[in-house]
């Protein structure tokens, strides 16, 4: 009779995991919707950024979110705001160590960096990145930053990681060329 209680017991263990695993796929799945009803209208690079960076940290609850855009030496920083000041965004040439980032680029799956002294001054030691792609051509590196040495992620995490930088590289590619069709056409 013990067995019977533990096997149920175990049983309604594993439910409530599955139950809390299906919950958060359905967030995942309405915060990918949120951010594609953002990405809809006609924005210039700098406010399709903007909203991939606000929309990146509250989805992944990232103190830090940097986009490094293939072919500038610039790279966007967000820095969430902490004790209720505002976010800062930054715009700066230094970023992942050129390794790292190639082996991102290299992998094109979600890479972890730990300990990386780079972002102390933001309070943030652990870097989950990973490569934005349109097809096959690369369009930059998506970056996410936690303030605990050795943060550990899990399976959704790296999926809504990449789910972000898969609408990122459509967005990015469409906000650049109407950028680049207003210079050509507008006086």
């Amino acid at each position: 009779m013990i067995e019977v209680v533990d096997l149920s017991q175990r049983n309604i263990t594993q439910s409530h995991h599955v139950e809390e695993k299906a919950q958060q796929s359905l967030r995942a799945a309405q915060s990918l919707s949120r951010l594609t009803a953002r990405l809809e209208d006609r924005l210039s690079p700098g406010a399709v950024l903007d909203i991939l960076c606000d929309e990146t940290s509250r989805l992944l609850k990232a103190d830090l979110v940097s986009i490094s855009l293939q072919g500038t030496e610039r790279r966007l920083l967000f820095i969430n705001g902490r004790n209720g000041s505002s976010p800062r965004y930054i715009t700066r040439p230094v970023g992942l160590p050129k390794t790292f980032y190639d082996e991102v680029v290299r992998h094109r799956i979600p890479l972890i960096l730990h300990d990386d002294k780079r972002y102390a001054e933001y309070n943030v030691f652990t870097i989950l990145a990973t490569s934005i792609l349109l097809g096959n051509d690369l369009v930059g590196v998506l970056s996410v930053g936690y303030p605990a040495q050795g943060w550990t992620f899990d399976e959704t995490e790296f999926t809504l990681l990449q789910g972000i930088a898969n609408q990122a590289a459509q967005a990015i590619v469409n906000a650049q060329l109407l950028e680049k069709t207003h210079r050509c056409w507008l006086p």
